[in-house]
């Protein structure tokens, strides 16, 4: 699991700091979309889906952004960045680089997915698990008066509405790249003026092959990771 379920004492409740200048604010009727193992992006981007009422899938998500299913595994955040346009959002940077000190960065990359939340907009973010892995995640709301972050992690069922202080979200927000170089990853999910339709693919759909690469993956030898890398 990702992230640790949050619990709090009554006192920390009641008397935990809000940021300045942030208000509480909250994306309502967010839906929370299950990844299906390693497309924790494609799950995020089908929750802002759905909640514009635009019927998308994880699979769909996967198919549209284009990822070879040979490789067994989920979009990037890079490649989901890149195939924004073409599953019905703006076109968003998404990837920052951060200083070796980026606590300044963080905080201002913080108060810029305040300002989207404000606007109606929900933000997907990759933070880091205690294992060193990066899992995509859709925040939808902040709490000033707890300083809470409210978030749906795609991992399971109890990653629904999970709540998560701020100060823990800045200190996971820091992820690396494969040559362990620190990044941000802020990818705001707003609208295009267009919809998108999404083809149905020919069976096998291309997700269900990549979860089959996974599950070989897992079962044989490490020849096999060679061969798919």
């Amino acid at each position: 699991m990702l992230l640790p379920a949050v619990s709090f004492t009554l006192a920390w409740l009641c008397f935990a700091p809000a940021a300045e200048g942030l208000s509480s604010v909250r994306i309502e009727e967010t839906p929370h979309v299950v990844d299906s193992g390693g497309f924790s992006a494609e799950a995020c981007t089908a929750m802002a889906l759905t909640r514009l009422g635009r019927s998308a899938t994880v699979d769909d998500v996967f198919h549209t952004a284009r990822i070879d299913p040979a490789l067994g595994r989920g979009a990037k955040p890079e490649e989901l960045a890149a195939a924004l346009p073409a599953l019905g959002f703006e076109r968003a940077e998404g990837i920052y680089r951060l200083a070796e000190d980026s606590t300044a960065q963080r905080a201002e990359h913080f108060a810029s997915l305040h300002h989207d939340l404000r606007a109606g907009v929900p933000t997907m973010i990759a933070l880091r698990a205690d294992s060193g892995a990066a899992r995509c995640v859709l925040v939808f709301g902040y709490q000033a008066e707890r300083d809470l972050v409210e978030l749906h992690d795609p991992i399971g069922p109890e990653g629904r509405g999970r709540l998560l202080p701020r100060s823990e979200l800045l200190n996971r927000w820091a992820t690396a790249d494969a040559e362990g170089r620190l990044r941000l990853v802020r990818l705001p999910l707003v609208p295009a003026r267009d919809p998108v339709v999404f083809p149905s693919p020919d069976r096998p759909k291309p997700a269900e092959f990549a979860r089959h690469v996974r599950r070989l993956r897992a079962r044989l030898p490490e020849a096999i990771h060679q061969l798919t890398a």
